[in-house]
């Protein structure tokens, strides 16, 4: 594979870092990998064909994999559009990974979703060493908040008055320190069962490590963990934690998680936006408040928390430590209760202000500063607890300075290690509570003219939930500044990224492509490798209502009942709203036989994963399923042979961060309709159909009951975003035929009853 080197002579190189700019990264004599050796391994009789008999050959494949290595060797930026059944993954990695063995540098993998990750790291990478012949280290990157802190776990284990741990809870500490004592990695998926609250408890946190006052520095699974990523050849991880460690770094933060990286793929590219948007957003509410406040001082139980813990201390330290002792008892620790008694008079207060405003079936409000009324209530509500976060951060970071300096002669060298320890903690725990106010007062002003400023409910076990946020409108800048001028050689990739006719517009527009200089980045869109023409039926059902009234789930049920007797099962019903998933599921399962409701999955009854797993392990199952099966599932073979879209999936025109994008783009002079509203909903809707043709041998029905995209004029957008396919449009009777006569090309069955 690496036979071929350039003329270029090989610089030393550590990888480009965060601070790096993408001319500095170009400027790296890199050696470039032979194009000829990557279109021979994809060859008829290349190394793949030698290796693998059952290798079949793919013209996109391999044009896939040139353009990896032009993205590789030049240092451009490529955005390629490969559809299911290209192969991509074998695509980019073999080429990505070859490049950085060539040159001793590192690439990065990102995805959106697990399933792709583990795919990637299991099955792919394992596969590329046997097709390369090497080894090389590759490593599955994950979040802090994923490993356990041995230094907080062996603390627990000495909390022996239950201040951190209820006593009760002693049996499942012994056991989450004899499986730390035998765990290689320390990592929470190794555990099965383990409670949010508990791991809270006991997670590395950024916020709460002693660094290298920590006795267990050397044997840190965190520090462990970001070692082996920085001796990688090869990194996979996700989109949120590569965009929350870029996050991080625009703060100021040194505790990164990723090392310097030179190449990257971004794979189901089309999810970027929305994943980056809540990255680089922030979000304040009174469970986060509450947290931050009980580790200072737990209500719940007397006499435990930080200060609590630091008063005794304090009390050994000679007449000054005593001092301090009783100014935490006299001042600190009803300053602390005082503030935690404002975030529930305060949320109680929007709440009553949102019930003026908000419907019942509202999920979120946005705030805009035309509304004077509405935002001289907000800072009536929130302006004392912001005062009070400011005061109490202050007070605990001038006490923690002062006890700084008091001697510690009388403790232990392990004593004063702990009292160092809890001295960082009060000073981050005040930092935190600082940012708290800082976002409150920025939040009662909308002060950053590119955020958009937005309120949340939800409903939690019949309790009403409100979180504060604030969303970048526009990713645009941040992608440029952060990826686009830091990195070479990015490669986007996804099976939906362009409308259907070849035009990127929409994708490079929203992350802030187009703004680069002409010729730093290419696209390229692949063909199909499936034969959608002969084994695919796209049906349109024009009698449904274009929009959903009081009879839509009696007359979805009855066409459901009558599709899935056809189907005998093996549907995905994807809908684009909850409470109208929740309607239809329950009429239908009124029309449908016992023996046809056991085989009926709803989203939220299971986990994801759990969810998919009985689908696939049911012969004949029928799901009904919203946002997050329209992308990320795949079930190959006869076990899904049609997807039903009930609803064209367009984003809720009263979202917060839709409305913002919308009018930023007409307050330009575009059409938010045209440049926004219709191609991000092409792109969800090429995802939904895509959930049906997973492998070649593979057919079957994709049906639209939204009338919309036969009539409107948009319509033919959507149509037109999918490969050629056999095509029907009808009411009920003549669709169920076409269904009907459709399958029967491939099966031969008796409609069930």
């Amino acid at each position: 594979m690496q036979k071929n080197i350039s003329s270029n002579p090989k610089t030393e190189k550590t990888g480009l870092t965060p601070d790096a700019s993408r001319e500095e990264a170009a400027a790296e004599a890199f050696l470039e990998l032979d194009m000829e050796t990557i279109r021979q391994c994809f060859a008829p009789e290349g190394t793949l064909a030698a290796l693998f008999p059952q290798y079949e050959p793919r013209v996109c494949q391999s044009n896939m994999a040139e353009f990896v290595t032009e993205i590789c060797n030049a240092g451009i930026h490529g955005v390629i559009e490969a559809p299911t059944g290209t192969g991509k993954s074998l695509a980019y990695l073999l080429p990505m990974i070859s490049w950085a063995l060539l040159n001793k540098a590192r690439v990065m993998v990102s995805t959106h979703t697990i399933n792709l990750q583990h795919q990637l790291f299991e099955k792919d990478i394992p596969l590329m060493k046997k097709i390369l012949g090497q080894d090389f280290l590759s490593v599955l990157v994950k979040g802090r908040a994923n490993y356990v802190c041995r230094y907080r776990l062996h603390e627990a284990a000495r909390d022996i008055q239950g201040e951190f741990f209820p006593k009760a809870n002693f049996p499942e500490l012994d056991g989450l320190i004899k499986w730390m004592e035998s765990s290689s990695g320390g990592d929470r998926s190794e555990l099965s069962g383990i409670l949010d609250e508990t791991w809270d408890k006991i997670v590395s946190d950024a916020d709460l490590c002693a660094g290298s006052g920590c006795p267990f520095m050397a044997e840190c699974f965190f520090r462990k963990a970001r070692k082996r990523a920085q001796e990688a050849s090869v990194l996979v991880t996700n989109h949120a934690l590569f965009f929350s460690d870029i996050a991080m770094r625009m703060e100021g933060s040194v505790q990164g998680v990723l090392p310097p990286i030179d190449r990257i793929v971004l794979d189901e590219a089309h999810s970027m936006e929305e994943v980056a948007a809540e990255c680089f957003g922030s979000e304040l509410n009174y469970a986060l408040i509450q947290k931050q406040l009980g580790r200072l001082l737990t209500r719940k139980r007397q006499g435990a928390g930080l200060l609590a813990e630091l008063e005794v201390m304090l009390g050994a330290l000679g007449d000054n430590g005593i001092l301090a002792s009783a100014e935490i008892q006299a001042d600190l620790i009803p300053l602390v209760l005082d503030t935690a008694q404002k975030p529930e008079s305060a949320f109680a207060g929007l709440e009553r202000l949102l019930s003026k405003r908000l419907s019942e079936a509202s999920f979120s409000y946005r705030i805009i500063p035309d509304d004077a009324k509405f935002m001289e209530s907000l800072k009536t509500i929130f302006s004392p607890m912001q005062e009070s976060f400011a005061d109490i951060a202050k007070r605990l970071l001038d006490f923690c300075g002062r006890i700084t300096e008091l001697p510690r002669t009388v403790l232990s060298s392990e004593e004063s290690v702990r009292f160092e320890y809890r001295l960082m903690q009060l000073e981050n725990y005040a930092g935190k509570i600082a940012l708290f106010g800082i976002f409150l007062q920025d939040f009662v002003r909308l002060s950053q003219p590119d955020m958009v400023y937005w309120i949340e409910k939800r409903i939690y076990k019949g309790r009403t939930l409100l979180s504060l946020h604030r969303t970048p409108v526009s990713i645009k800048r941040i992608m440029t500044d952060t990826v686009h001028e830091r990195y070479a050689g990015v490669c986007y990739t996804s099976a939906t990224l362009a409308n259907g006719n070849g035009d990127f517009s929409y994708f490079l527009d929203r992350i802030g492509l187009l703004g680069l200089p002409q010729g730093s980045y290419h696209c390229r869109q692949l063909p199909t490798e499936f034969d959608y023409k002969n084994r695919v039926l796209l049906a349109v059902n024009d009698t449904f209502p274009e929009k959903p009234n009081m009879d839509f789930a009696d007359r979805f049920a009855r066409f459901a009942k009558d599709f899935v007797m056809i189907s005998r099962g093996r549907v995905f019903f994807l809908f684009t709203s909850w409470n109208l998933l929740c309607e239809c599921y329950d009429k239908t399962m009124t029309l449908l036989s016992e023996e046809w409701q056991s085989t009926c999955l709803r989203q939220g009854d299971l986990d994801r994963m759990r969810l998919l797993d009985a689908f696939r392990s049911m012969p004949q199952a029928i799901l009904f399923g919203t946002n997050s099966f329209w992308e990320g599932v795949d079930v190959k073979g006869e076990g899904l042979i049609a997807v039903v879209i009930v609803r064209l999936p367009f984003q809720a025109p009263d979202d917060p961060l839709v409305q913002a994008r919308c009018e930023t783009i007409e307050d330009a002079g575009g059409s938010s309709f045209w440049e926004y509203t219709v191609p991000n909903a092409v792109i969800r809707f090429r995802q939904g159909c895509g959930r049906l043709m997973r492998a070649r041998d593979d057919y079957g029905v994709i049906v639209v009951l939204d009338p919309r995209i036969a009539k409107k004029s948009y319509g033919r957008v959507f149509m037109r975003s999918l490969p050629v396919c056999t095509h029907c449009i009808g009411d009920d009777k003549q669709i169920l035929g076409s269904v009907e006569n459709f399958l029967a090309r491939f099966e031969e069955y008796d409609v069930c009853e």
